[in-house]
This record gives structure tokens, C-alpha cells and sequence, in this order.
């Protein structure tokens, strides 16, 4: 009888699992693995632009990429083992992107540069991505924060993205 009873619960056990999977199969998008991704493109990790992505997140879970933590070669230079990809497939797992970067010498950092050049030889659209930027440092000015969210303005409109402008 015990037997009857462990094959039983066994057997139900498999039936609800199927039945979850083909819920999902039929409509959930399960490329999704993460709503909110924030891209630090700061040199500091846990700096003042991850700070600033913490808050404008507000016990939302999120997802922090550190560009510092990849290696993303520069346009142009054997890149086939590099770590580009690795990031390119967090855009596409996520909704919503915010962008952080600290600026350095009038311009966002060169880590930030070189990922958005390196998208000059991808075809994929990232079509309903939402995408933030957050500008920081000593003070930028309007023309730095204008410059930086003119590049990644037309870098979104590329991409098939929806830029939602500075967070401030």
C-alpha cells in the first residue's frame, strides 16, 4: 500500500511539472531571466554611479554588470575570444537597462565607448529594452551630460530601443 501511495504522489508530482512547462511553452517569454539590469561602466564597483543605480532602484531587484569585470577589446582588434558577447546577452535578457557612467574628461568612460563601438558589427535589435542613463561625477555639465545621452540616444534608436533620458 505504501508503495501504491509513493508511485502515486510521484506520479502527481510529474504531472504538475508537465503541466508548468507547458504553461511557460505557451506564454511566457522565458528569454527574460532578469527585469532590470544596471551596466556599470565606472572603474568602481560598488563607486558612486552604483550607488546611484541602487537608489534609483529602490529595493527593486536588478542586475549589476561591471564592464570593468569583462574583456571587451577595442573595434577592430581580434576580439573572438573576448567577453563582449557575455554583456550583449544581458541587454537581451532584460527590460530595463540603466546605463552608469562617471564622467572623465568631458565624456563618459572608455569602457562604456568601447562596448557601444563594438556594437558596430551586430545586427540583433534589442526591440522593447527600455533604456536610463545616469551621468555622474564632479559636477558634469550640461554639455557633457548633453553628449553622453546624444551617443546613447542614437545608439538606442539603432538598436530598436526606447531611450527614457537621464535619471537625475
Amino acid at each position: 500500500m505504501k508503495k501504491i501511495i509513493a508511485f502515486s504522489a510521484m506520479a502527481v508530482v510529474v504531472l504538475a511539472v508537465c503541466v508548468i512547462v507547458a504553461i511557460d511553452a505557451k506564454g511566457e517569454d522565458k528569454q527574460m531571466s532578469h527585469v532590470n539590469l544596471f551596466i556599470n561602466a565606472s572603474k568602481n564597483r560598488d563607486g558612486n554611479t552604483a550607488r546611484l543605480a541602487k537608489e534609483y532602484f529602490d529595493g527593486q531587484p536588478y542586475k549589476q554588470v561591471n564592464l570593468v569585470d569583462y574583456d571587451i577589446k577595442q573595434l577592430g582588434q581580434n576580439s573572438e575570444s573576448d567577453d563582449f558577447e557575455k554583456v550583449r546577452s544581458e541587454i537581451e535578457s532584460a527590460k530595463n537597462i540603466v546605463i552608469g557612467t562617471p564622467v572623465y574628461w568631458s565624456d563618459m568612460t572608455g569602457l562604456l565607448k568601447t562596448f557601444i563601438d563594438r556594437h558596430e558589427t551586430v545586427d540583433t535589435r534589442y526591440e522593447g529594452k527600455n533604456v536610463k542613463i545616469i551621468v555622474q561625477g564632479s559636477g558634469p555639465t550640461e554639455g557633457e551630460i548633453a553628449a553622453i545621452s546624444h551617443v546613447l540616444e542614437h545608439w538606442t534608436e539603432r538598436f530598436s530601443m526606447e531611450y527614457k533620458g537621464v535619471i537625475k
